[in-house]
């Protein structure tokens, strides 16, 4: 075989490698961001229910405070002595 045609057979391996490699890292490309959107919508996802759970905590707490502050004054109106709040930090 003549130099110039093992030469051009090793050239074109090669091109041909090189040219797999490209075609499989746009694959694996291609398949990361595939994965990455659909991790992200997850995450929206997630962070939407978070968001909601904590909307319906902080209504519930608001109107319980708001019962507890009722329930004292009708209990102070009737003349019973209400117990200090455990529950608060004396230190604050």
């Amino acid at each position: 075989m003549a130099p110039s045609t093992l030469a051009g057979i090793v050239t074109a391996g090669g091109v041909m490698s090189l040219l797999l490699t490209s075609i499989a890292a746009l694959i694996t490309a291609w398949a990361a961001r595939r994965t990455s959107q659909r991790v992200e919508t997850e995450v929206k996802r997630g962070n939407a229910q978070i968001a909601e759970v904590h909307v319906i905590v902080n209504q519930q707490r608001t109107d319980t405070l708001n019962y507890q502050r009722i329930l004292i004054r009708a209990l102070n109106k009737a003349g019973i002595e209400i117990p200090e709040d455990q529950s608060v930090d004396p230190g604050s």
